[in-house]
């Protein structure tokens, strides 16, 4: 096993990216929020409470009738973010599982990364990749997270709530929310380290790669050919044999 690779900005940068990437795709399921909302039943005062902890926010539904608990539940969205987390995550995972294969080979067959040009390449080339894949997966998951926050305000779950049941026929149905969304914010940020990171990391990989090696060769130097001589030496030559 060799560690001294682990010095070098190829496999230092590997080192950084770990945690960066972990925090990442970790931090998207550490957030949720529950609201709750006052009602009457049969003159009693009663309080509802609801957990939002899903991206899937079509899933949760209300009561069409606190009182009655058999009645039909509502959606209380009618929609939600999916795609956005689904493809951060992918990315997250794809990525951690080929930073710790790379790290790998840097550490106990370092020998065949300097000698053999192909892995070098394949190496630059998933890192680019991955390095678009974080830049496009940070901007949707930073919208699809900004979405989330928007649509499960104070102000837009109580417009929602006087829409349906139980709050439709006037009663008051002011919300109380609990919890955060300070877990999304890092995940942001943590996307947008991995971008960055990730790109520096092409450009040390690029200088391994036998493009780079091609461009830092020396100029070739072509040996004169005494054979070939130039018309006025001839002449010289010719004239003085003669």
């Amino acid at each position: 096993m060799n560690v001294e690779v682990l010095k070098l900005p190829l496999g230092f940068i590997r080192i950084v990216q770990l945690p960066f990437i972990i925090i990442a795709f970790a931090s998207m399921g550490g957030w949720g929020i529950t609201f709750s909302h006052p009602y009457t039943c049969n003159g009693t005062q009663l309080s509802e409470t609801v957990p939002i902890n899903t991206f899937r926010l079509t899933n949760i539904a209300v009561s069409s009738d606190l009182c009655n608990k058999s009645a039909p539940v509502t959606q209380l969205f009618n929609e939600g973010v999916t795609s956005s987390p689904g493809f951060f995550v992918f990315t997250g995972v794809v990525s951690l599982l080929f930073v710790l294969a790379m790290l790998a080979i840097y550490c106990f067959v370092w020998g065949m990364y300097e000698s053999n040009n192909r892995v070098p390449l394949i190496d630059f080339v998933v890192t680019a990749l991955l390095t678009v894949f974080w830049f496009f997966g940070t901007i949707a998951w930073w919208s699809g997270a900004a979405a989330v926050g928007s649509l499960t305000t104070k102000d837009a779950i109580e417009d929602r709530l006087k829409t349906i049941a139980p709050c439709k026929d006037g009663t008051s149905c002011a919300v109380t929310i609990n919890g955060g969304y300070s877990s999304l914010v890092i995940s942001v940020f943590a996307g947008w380290a991995c971008v960055l990171l990730f790109v520096a990391d092409c450009w040390f990989i690029y200088k391994e790669t036998i493009w780079f090696r091609n461009r830092q060769l020396p100029p070739t130097i072509t040996a004169p050919n005494p054979a070939a001589a130039s018309p006025y030496s001839q002449q010289q030559s010719g004239g003085y044999i003669g």
